[in-house]
């Protein structure tokens, strides 16, 4: 599957790793640019169908009183609790404008195996995703929390590698580098000496359409 990051010139180190190591940095989601993420609505429904009457229910009403009352709760310290993003679009002009810098920086086509276990396809909610209550949070709640957002976000069309370490290889994945239509040529210049065996290619923005579109 192609995928796309998209990079600023700031902090320019940060994209000579990405370049020189084949590796994309996974931050704590808790320093994404969404300030809702790790946000969720607890189930405290209580099924006391297959209780018997000499056992106790799971969760006492207290319990539920005080779990309902918070509503939304911050799980930071539950693993995986990294994350990746990358997008399936490149073209659409918000995601250059707002993560590569208002098209002066770059979006790097990479080839990331469908089957990829760490790989999820984000889905977008009016709501933040419910989830069942557990005394201890297990992995799968973890992801289904990181990859639900909401609307206001589905421009973005993201995926998301997931994971505890701090990186994800993409060693011979990057298939291509697209500059954006504000780069300046020294930057382009650069990039190209300094990997020389990478692809490059120049956009352009289609005005009857506002997609960025291969120059």
């Amino acid at each position: 599957m192609l995928l796309y990051k998209f990079r600023s010139f700031d902090n320019y180190e940060y994209l000579i790793d990405i370049l020189l190591n084949q590796r994309l940095y996974c931050a704590h989601f808790e320093n994404l640019n969404d300030p809702s993420e790790g946000f969720y609505k607890l189930n405290t429904r209580l099924d006391y169908r297959n209780i018997s009457p000499n056992q106790p229910p799971p969760i006492t009403i207290t319990e539920v009183l005080n779990i309902s009352s918070r509503k939304f709760n911050n799980f930071s310290n539950c693993i995986p609790n990294k994350v990746c993003a990358l997008s399936s679009d490149f073209s659409d002009i918000r995601m250059w404008s707002y993560y590569a810098s208002s098209h002066s920086g770059i979006a790097l086509q990479i080839d990331i195996p469908d089957n990829n276990s760490l790989l999820t396809k984000v889905n977008y909610h009016r709501n933040f995703p419910e989830i069942e209550y557990s005394r201890n949070f297990n992995p799968e709640s973890v992801k289904t929390v990181l990859t639900n957002k909401t609307l206001e976000w589905e421009y973005e069309k993201e995926y998301r590698i997931i994971t505890q370490e701090d990186f994800f290889s993409i060693e011979n994945n990057i298939q291509a580098i697209y500059f954006g239509i504000r780069t300046q040529t020294e930057k382009k210049d650069m990039l190209k000496k300094l990997f020389p065996n990478m692809q490059f290619k120049d956009t352009q923005l289609n005005p009857d359409t506002q997609k960025i579109e291969i120059l």
